[in-house]
């Protein structure tokens, strides 16, 4: 029943769309133009660019305990590390890992955070601002603001995660993990982002000194559902 209702669901969609899309094709006075349009190779991709681009816009409009899904992934399923990253390099469009996201996968507070268990993870995205620091926030203020709304930390093996899931991700645009940090071989701190640059989709990581104000506009993914830590805040942020 619940597929019957998915299909008519996905259908009354299309023919609100398609009406939407006849709608706009008559305010147009040259018709050429509409043919041109459709005749274009990228007309497809542009297509889906702008519902991602609008249905992210429509999504921010919402409060934050409302806020819809950022990604939805199965995890469990990979068993150490090279299997996160043979997976990375499995997907299509490829995702890149960069040698120091290659750095801390290698660590063994990585390693401890592979999950076991197989199971569907929701999690959620929202920026300093949203979170309630228009003037910026510590990664502390932030993850606090975050854990307040009943969101939880992201494992470390949910980095990689996140990214071979956000295929979809805008040119330009780089989210950070909200993850216990790990000490890469430096000896600093370091949590993933996940980022769209000129060179492709890449698992990336940023240093996370605690005093470090991260910019309104910067955004931090959280898990929805989590089985509850036992550990403080305080040990995750410091």
């Amino acid at each position: 029943m619940a597929a019957k209702d998915g299909v008519t669901l996905a259908q009354t969609l299309l023919d609100d769309y398609l009406r939407r899309i006849e709608e706009i094709c008559k305010e147009r006075r040259n018709p050429q133009d509409i043919q041109h349009a459709m005749s274009n190779p990228n007309f497809k991709a542009e297509q889906h660019g702008l519902m991602d681009r609008l249905a992210a816009e429509y999504a921010r409009s919402f409060p934050l305990i409302e806020r819809p899904l950022f990604v939805t992934a199965r995890v469990g399923t990979l068993k150490n590390v090279a299997g996160y990253r043979q997976a990375l390099g499995a997907t299509d469009p490829v995702c890149n890992i960069s040698k120091w996201a290659g750095d801390i996968t290698g660590k063994r507070a990585f390693a401890a955070s592979i999950p076991q268990v197989e199971e569907d993870v929701e999690f959620v995205c929202a920026s300093n601002e949203e979170l309630g620091y228009p003037n910026g926030a510590t990664r502390f203020q932030s993850y606090e603001a975050g854990l307040k709304l009943g969101w939880k930390l992201c494992l470390a093996s949910d980095g990689p995660e996140i990214r071979r899931h956000y295929l979809n991700q805008p040119l330009g645009e780089w989210k950070l993990i909200a993850m216990e940090p790990i000490s890469d071989s430096d000896g600093d701190l370091k949590v993933f982002n996940v980022e769209h640059n000129n060179d492709g989709l890449w698992l990336n990581t940023d240093y996370v000194s605690p005093d470090i104000v991260w910019n309104a506009s910067n955004h931090w993914v959280f898990r929805h559902n989590f089985r509850y830590f036992s550990r403080s805040l305080r040990e995750f942020c410091f």
